[in-house]
């Protein structure tokens, strides 16, 4: 299917927003809120272009495909997760995500397996009000249980921490995409958002930064993410598609090494903070050498190497 631009420069975007939550992880509000953000706009894209890519290709071929680019390195990220936990007593919050994201198109490929027409297109349309209201209502109450029934972090020794409602959002925005591919969304003759709808997510950080810094417990806890996973799809999508839907040599550049710098992020950014740990400087500064360290290391690592791996190698 033709490649949307503005959704490579979104789908960077979320990249550099998921480092820089990384780097600002002491700052509680913005970790949380950016995670949601990030983790809601690359599991929807994600989604979008592999329901299309399942579609045109064998069932074997697909898994084939995304074990190469999710499989082998989310299996990395898991053993790298040990040296890590070792050597700095922290352990990794982001290694889950691809594995989580390959199992979730093999469920994808399983369903196609099951009904071959699993992935046709639908009538294109506009999204319904109706849908809207049930996918929201459900993850909400998804969310409602998951935060009052299970601990907040789950851990895997040694690995990796991870955060249930955290794979419960991820799932539904995967979810989302696929529909939005199957109703043909964001196509020419399908529904595409107007920028304007960038205030309702503007509003949306605006709530969950007054809401979630309070520490509430409740509904309401489970209602802001899942508003704000709605309004960074469609308001960010809109906004993007308005603004950026062109590729620049340094955004073209960010695009194709996006992937490996969310891969080497996490790793480089607990080991420089944790050479930095003893020295006594202010937080702030600890802050900014990781970040100039981790741009030029992490640049270098991934424009000169990583792209000359198959599984990092960027298709647009």
């Amino acid at each position: 299917m033709k490649r949307f631009i503005y959704f490579d420069n979104l789908r960077s975007a979320a990249v550099i927003l998921t480092v820089a939550a990384l780097l600002l992880q002491p700052w509680h509000a913005f970790y949380e809120e950016s995670a949601v953000i990030a983790i809601s706009l690359v599991f929807f894209i994600s989604a979008y272009f592999g329901a299309s890519a399942l579609r045109t290709h064998m069932i074997p071929f697909f898994l084939k495909d995304k074990w190469k680019h999710l499989g082998w390195p989310g299996l990395v990220l898991f053993f790298l997760g040990l040296e890590e936990s070792w050597l700095t007593a922290a352990l990794p919050v982001t290694s889950w995500v691809l594995l989580w994201l390959f199992l979730l198109f093999a469920g994808l490929a399983l369903a196609k397996h099951m009904s071959h027409s699993f992935l046709q297109h639908r009538a294109a349309g506009r999204p319904s009000l109706l849908f809207l209201i049930g996918f929201f209502i459900v993850l909400s109450v998804l969310l409602f249980l998951c935060q009052t029934y299970l601990p907040k972090t789950l851990v895997l020794p040694y690995v990796a921490a991870f955060r249930p409602d955290w794979l419960i959002l991820a799932a539904f925005a995967f979810a989302l995409g696929v529909y939005a591919f199957r109703h043909r969304w964001f196509t020419a003759s399908g529904y595409q958002p107007s920028g304007k709808l960038l205030f309702a997510f503007a509003v949306m950080v605006g709530v969950y930064a007054a809401i979630m810094g309070a520490h509430s417990v409740g509904i309401v806890t489970a209602i802001v993410p899942a508003l704000l996973l709605l309004a960074s799809i469609f308001g960010l999508s809109g906004w993007f598609r308005t603004q950026f839907n062109s590729h620049t040599a340094w955004s073209h550049t960010l695009h194709r090494i996006s992937y490996g710098f969310f891969f080497v992020s996490e790793p480089i950014i607990l080991h420089v903070m944790w050479f930095l740990q003893p020295l006594s400087a202010a937080l702030w500064l600890k802050v900014v050498l990781t970040a100039v360290i981790l741009v030029i290391y992490g640049f270098l690592l991934c424009r000169y190497a990583l792209l000359h791996i198959p599984c990092f190698k960027s298709k647009g």
